[in-house]
């Protein structure tokens, strides 16, 4: 009898050590490649039985720190950059644009001037809401007003996603996938980089130094 456990326990541990990614986990990733990265969403649809977002959350949490997750999101990522052309480079030049936004940019601005704000200007432009009224003047007379008002992307996110793609938090250090080659980048990119490096600093109080 006490032969048949430690069999199958043998048998256990070498399933789990294997290296080779589950089929449960593979449909996660792919769903979250898929959903525009909804990690909770990921999950339930795969697991149906979980009600829970933090339960959803904390499944997948575990399953990006396994190896052969960590192999085939990295498979994941390459396929992504062939297919769109996109590179992580990409990415944080375009963080960097949002994040070097000045909103006093737009301030006083028509719609016309608006329309025909550089392209990099209004890709930075979340959302914009123009109101319209009549008042009188101090003649009597009527008169129509328009104001605009815009909303540029968060900030702080962007920040947050710089940080992540050029390794300035510790557990991101670990991702080989994450390493970036700068050796393209010209001198106003490196520039707007101390920018955002400066800003993390700031936003860091607990820590002073920024790890890459």
């Amino acid at each position: 009898m006490s032969d048949k456990p430690q069999t199958q326990t043998k048998k256990t541990k070498l399933q789990k050590n294997s290296g080779v990614i589950s089929e449960r986990d593979m449909l996660i990733i792919d769903e979250y490649y898929n959903n525009f990265f909804n990690k909770s969403k990921a999950v339930q649809s795969v697991v149906k039985v979980l009600k829970h977002q933090s339960q959803a959350n904390h499944i997948f949490n575990g399953i990006i720190k396994k190896p052969e997750v960590k192999k085939y999101i990295e498979t994941k990522q390459l396929e992504q950059q062939q297919s769109t052309g996109i590179t992580p480079i990409d990415v944080i030049k375009e963080r960097l644009n949002i994040v070097s936004t000045d909103i006093t940019q737009l301030i006083g601005l028509s719609e016309e001037e608006l329309k025909d704000l550089p392209d990099s200007v209004k890709r930075s432009i979340q959302s914009y809401k123009i109101t319209e009224r009549e008042e009188t003047d101090r003649k009597g007379n009527r008169i129509k007003t328009k104001n605009i008002d815009c909303k540029l992307i968060d900030k702080n996110d962007s920040l947050k996603e710089i940080a992540k793609l050029i390794g300035a938090y510790g557990e991101h250090n670990k991702q080989k996938s994450n390493v970036l080659d700068l050796s393209k980048a010209n001198d106003q990119d490196f520039k707007q980089l101390m920018q955002v490096f400066k800003s993390i600093s700031a936003n860091n109080s607990d820590n002073n130094t920024i790890d890459i």
